[in-house]
C-alpha cells in the first residue's frame, strides 16, 4: 500500500509532535511492506525535511488553486498512491476531494488536537472571548462537517473527544466513521535507574505562549526556586515565542532555568526527575508518553480530555485542575520534597507506556487503511 501524508508543513521529526509521530508511524509501516510519502502545502521547515520523501505544493499563497490541483494529481498518479491522510483536518477543508474520488483513493482525516480546542485557547466570561468561542466553533463544524462528508473516516486522538467533536454537527451525528487512535511510543527499551534521576523539572514543546504555555511554568517556578536551590528547570524546545519566553525568564529574575532549543528530548527525558506539561489544550500529547518511558513523574494540567488516557490522577501521576498555578506549584514542591512518591508514580507511568506500543497501534492504523476501500462509496 502506498500512503501519502498530507500537512501544513515540512516533516521533520525534531520540530514538533504531529512531525514526529508521522516519522514514528511510517518508519512501523514501512517495515510492513508500506511505502509512505510526504506533502506540505507550506515550505515550512523545507530544510529540515527528508528530500527523497518530502513534496510541497508549487503554491503555498493559495491552497485550492489550479497548479496545486494539478500536482497533487499528478503526484497521486506518479507515486501510485492507494490512501491518502490528511493530517491538517482539524483547521483546513480538505482542498482535493473531487480529485480522490475520481481516482478512487480513499481520504482519512485526521484531527490531532482537542476538537473543541477553542474552549481553553479563548477562554475567559468577557465579551470578547464568547464570541471569539462562537464564532470558532462555527467555523470548526464548517471544517468536521466537510471532511467528514468528503472522507472514508475521522480520526480522533481519544474516544474521551468523541462527544465534543459530536456537537459540530446536526443532531450530533456525523456523516462519516469516526475512530479513536491514540498516538505511539516508541520506547526505548532501555532500563530506567531511578536513583540517578537529576533534581531537575523538565518541559519539552513548542515555545507557544498560547497553546503550550511555557510561561506559566515559568511563574511557577518563580515561586519554587528558593525553597529548592538545589533544583534546576530546563526547557527544551523553540520556535514561536522561544526569544519572548527567554525575556520573561530574565524579568522575573529566574535562576537555574536552562534553554536547550530544538533539540532531541530522549536525553532529557532520561536525567529529569519531573516531567511539567502547561498546555492549555492538546490532542494527544507524545511527550506525556515519551517522558514516562524515561521515567520522569509527571504533572499536567487537566485542561483536554485526552490527559485521562494517560494520567490517573495520584496513580501514575498528577493532574491539576486547568490553570490553577497555586495548586501546579503545590503538587510540584510536594513531588520535589517526597523522593519514594517520585519514583512511585514514575515507575507506575513507565509501565503503562505498553499501552501505545508501536506494534499495538500500528496494528489499529493498518486495519483502518485496509477497512476505509470498503467504506468508500466515491459518490
Amino acid at each position: 500500500m502506498n500512503i501519502l501524508f498530507f500537512y501544513s508543513n515540512a516533516i521533520a521529526p525534531d520540530r514538533g509532535g504531529i512531525e514526529r509521530w508521522t516519522d514514528s508511524i511510517c518508519e512501523e509501516l514501512e517495515k510492513r511492506g508500506n511505502a509512505c510519502f510526504y506533502l506540505a502545502a507550506k515550505p515550512v521547515w523545507k530544510e529540515f525535511a527528508d528530500p527523497e520523501r518530502q513534496g510541497f505544493l508549487p503554491n503555498s499563497k493559495n491552497l485550492c488553486c489550479r497548479d496545486n490541483a494539478e500536482f497533487f494529481e499528478k503526484l497521486l498518479v506518479e507515486k501510485k498512491i492507494d490512501r491518502v491522510l490528511f493530517l491538517w483536518a482539524d483547521g483546513k477543508r480538505f482542498p482535493f476531494a473531487k480529485i480522490c474520488r475520481r481516482l478512487r483513493i480513499p481520504v482519512i482525516a485526521a484531527v490531532c488536537t482537542d476538537p473543541e480546542f477553542y474552549l481553553s485557547r479563548f477562554r475567559g466570561s468577557g465579551v470578547l472571548k464568547k464570541i471569539k468561542r462562537f464564532l470558532r466553533f462555527r467555523r470548526q463544524s464548517k471544517i468536521y462537517k466537510h471532511n467528514a462528508d468528503c472522507c472514508a473516516a475521522t480520526v480522533l486522538l481519544s474516544p474521551n473527544f468523541i462527544p465534543g467533536f459530536l456537537r459540530h454537527f446536526p443532531a450530533g451525528k456525523s456523516s462519516g466513521k469516526i475512530v479513536a487512535i491514540p498516538n505511539m511510543c516508541a520506547s526505548s527499551g532501555e532500563r530506567i535507574d531511578f536513583s540517578a534521576k537529576k533534581k531537575e523539572l523538565l518541559f519539552v514543546g513548542r515555545m507557544e505562549m498560547s497553546v503550550k504555555q511555557p510561561q506559566l511554568l515559568l511563574q511557577i517556578w518563580k515561586s519554587l526556586q528558593n525553597r529548592f536551590p538545589d533544583w534546576a528547570l530546563r526547557m527544551v524546545g523553540g520556535a514561536h515565542d522561544f526569544e519572548k519566553v527567554k525575556d520573561l525568564a530574565r524579568t522575573l529574575d529566574l535562576k537555574r532555568v536552562f534553554f536547550e532549543g530544538f533539540q532531541k528530548p530522549q536525553k532529557y527525558y532520561r536525567d529529569a526527575a519531573i516531567f511539567c506539561l502547561t498546555s492549555a489544550y492538546e490532542g494527544f500529547p507524545s511527550v506525556l508518553v515519551e517522558a514516562a518511558d524515561g521515567g520522569c513523574a509527571l504533572v499536567a494540567f487537566e485542561s483536554f480530555a485526552s490527559v485521562h488516557d494517560i494520567i490517573d490522577d495520584g496513580e501514575n501521576g498528577v493532574l491539576v485542575s486547568a490553570f490553577d498555578l497555586e495548586k501546579y506549584a503545590e503538587k510540584l514542591a510536594e513531588l520535589m520534597s517526597d523522593p519514594e512518591l517520585r519514583e512511585r508514580l514514575a515507575v507506575a507511568a513507565h509501565a503503562g507506556v505498553k499501552r501505545f506500543s508501536k506494534e499495538r497501534i500500528t496494528d489499529i492504523w493498518l486495519n483502518l487503511l485496509e477497512e476505509v476501500g470498503k467504506l468508500q462509496t466515491f459518490k
